[in-house]
């Protein structure tokens, strides 16, 4: 398992970027909010990592801190909340933000992220 890495950005897309380590570019699919703070192309960044293996591909993911990553992890364990829609949450909300939302059961705020329908939300703040 790759936890984290350490490199140069090598390219910035709209869900992803590329960070290169020792000669080898990783594609590492990132929040809106962790694109939205990186600095230029060629800038040093660290992040932690949560490798994916499925039956048809090899996805890594990338985050600026542990807890963020954490919370991609916990937000997976939800029914009906696979990569996708936990990246999409961790893009509109911060790890203090969804920790309100759940501790208060204001499942709208965790509807704000793409592709969060109500039921899915209501999961979240529930379980």
């Amino acid at each position: 398992m790759i936890a984290s890495l350490k490199g140069t950005l090598r390219s910035i897309g709209k869900t992803d970027i590329i960070l290169e380590v020792n000669g080898v570019g990783y594609l590492l699919n990132v929040s809106s909010r962790l694109i939205s703070s990186l600095e230029s192309i060629g800038s040093k960044l660290e992040l932690y990592t949560d490798l994916q293996v499925k039956d048809d591909k090899i996805v890594m993911y990338g985050f600026t801190s542990l807890s963020d990553q954490n919370f991609f992890k916990l937000l997976q364990s939800v029914q009906g909340v696979g990569p996708k829609a936990a990246i999409s949450i961790l893009s509109t909300l911060s790890v203090e933000e969804i920790v309100l939302a759940i501790s208060s059961g204001d499942k709208a705020m965790i509807a704000r992220a793409d592709g969060i329908g109500p039921k899915v939300a209501g999961r979240v703040t529930l379980e």
